[in-house]
């Protein structure tokens, strides 16, 4: 049976770009995702909707969770 069809990651927000992301909040946490877009398409050029970088930084958190849940091998 083939796989899921449609794309496999992210297209706009990639690695290099949330970490540019994190890095603007690091530097100022207040920043909201409305601040940030304009940030990225300055950077990167590219337009992305400030509700896509907020279920990103999202899923980022949570899978940081998840691997902070889990216990190292002994």
């Amino acid at each position: 049976m083939p796989g899921k069809p449609g794309p496999k990651g992210p297209r706009k927000l990639t690695e290099p770009v949330m970490r540019h992301v994190e890095a603007l909040l690091e530097a100022d946490p207040a920043l909201g995702a409305r601040e940030l877009a304009p940030a990225v398409a300055e950077e990167f050029g590219l337009r992305v909707h400030p509700r896509s970088i907020e279920r990103a930084l999202a899923r980022r958190r949570e899978s940081h969770n998840q691997e902070a849940d889990i216990p190292a091998a002994i």
